[in-house]
């Protein structure tokens, strides 16, 4: 009987993923721990035990089911002493998300937990030991008498979130780079690559071929949003008004300096969320927060209500656009046509690049009122038509 019903029917192997692995092997299996110890009887006494034994076994398993809702228990016995053990286990796991398109998480286990919390141990202790001897473990400077620039000194103590800033830094796009942390330059490595950078097919060459930055890196490492509106417009604008309008403060002059402001003051301003605050302040904290993480004062041009970041996998043609990537002053053209390998296909014979070298000399100084939307109108046109231009080759 079984061969004659579709696999589909019966076969977890053939289910198409509908049971997600919570039944056994597969039906065969169930059917066995039922009739079990019934091969050897008559038919007519092998069908009565088939029809009395299953309903028991779905009566009894109902009741029972029935009871541990009606206890407001979810789960069998079984499963919850195995989800409790899990908990247990994962309590000292560290989970870090290194694959947006796959969805794939690298997980830190405790091994080696003993020796970072004697670390941990040994540093509190010191500071303690500090603040006994009548030293301050706060950076800051006590008298400053000498130091009377430290209002403008680089602030470089890390700004912890507030969890109640996470659903609008998801909701921003930055939440990837914010996991990313703190990332170590390596000057020799980046005086290297600047060594091997070609203006001319914009791309590194180096000994194992040619090969560049994309949005592919930019996406999926970053999780950043590739796919939107570029970020331009105008410099003529009061950034103290534009500062109070976004975080719902006015930083003082010395503060802010054209489109810049001191990270130091958005820390000691926002770094410390207050108890009961209502959304739209949350939001200026939130703002603040992303400022002090990307570190320019570009960013307010950018709304917190932006959509979410996009679904990486939707986007994966964009990944291959040949457009101009453009931030006001700054214009780069995106080439993936020199670099196809990058992206599983074949490179053939590349074609010349436009060599723009007005581009790389422009900058802001001296144009601080500039509207760049305006200025740079080509290539914005042409970055909204971004879609049309997509590189593409047979697979490697």
């Amino acid at each position: 009987m079984v061969g004659r019903n579709p696999f589909e029917k019966w076969a977890l192997s053939h289910d198409g993923g509908r049971r997600y692995g919570i039944m056994t092997t597969n039906m065969l299996e169930i059917f066995n721990s039922v009739l079990k110890g019934a091969r050897s009887l008559p038919i007519t006494a092998l069908v009565q035990l088939t029809f009395f034994r299953l309903n028991s076994y779905f009566v009894v398993r109902r009741e029972q089911g029935a009871n541990r809702l009606a206890s407001n228990e979810e789960y069998t016995p079984y499963v919850d002493a195995k989800i409790n053990a899990n908990v247990v286990k994962t309590g000292s796991h560290e989970i870090v998300l290194y694959d947006h398109v796959r969805g794939q998480f690298h997980v830190k286990t405790n091994k080696g937990t003993r020796v970072a919390q004697l670390v941990v141990e040994h540093i509190a202790s010191t500071y303690r030991n500090m603040e006994y001897r009548g030293h301050s473990s706060d950076p800051d400077p006590l008298d400053t008498f000498v130091l009377v620039l430290q209002d403008r000194h680089r602030f470089m103590r890390e700004w912890e979130m507030d969890s109640r800033l996470r659903p609008y830094i998801i909701q921003s796009g930055f939440y990837g780079v914010y996991r990313i942390g703190h990332i170590t330059l390596d000057w020799g490595l980046i005086t290297s690559l600047v060594e091997r950078w070609r203006p001319e097919t914009y791309t590194f060459h180096l000994p194992v071929g040619e090969m560049t930055i994309t949005l592919q890196d930019v996406a999926v490492i970053l999780g950043l949003r590739i796919h939107g509106l570029p970020i331009t417009g105008t410099c003529d604008i009061d950034w103290s008004l534009l500062c109070y309008e976004l975080l719902g403060v006015t930083p003082s002059i010395s503060e802010i300096r054209g489109s810049a402001i001191s990270t130091r003051w958005l820390c000691h301003q926002f770094s410390q969320p207050l108890v009961d605050l209502d959304d739209a302040t949350l939001e200026w904290y939130a703002r603040a927060f992303i400022l002090g993480l990307i570190g320019f004062m570009g960013a307010l041009h950018g709304r917190l209500s932006c959509p979410s970041s996009d679904d990486i996998s939707s986007n994966q043609e964009i990944w291959r656009t040949m457009s101009p990537l453009i931030c006001f002053d700054i214009v780069e053209w995106h080439r993936p046509e020199q670099v196809l390998r990058q992206f599983g296909l074949q490179q053939g014979i590349r074609p010349s690049c436009s060599i723009e070298l007005d581009l790389h000399s422009m900058d802001r100084r001296g144009r601080h009122k500039y509207d760049w939307g305006a200025f740079h109108a080509q290539y914005i046109t042409l970055w909204g038509s971004r879609e049309e231009r997509i590189a593409t080759a047979p697979l490697w």
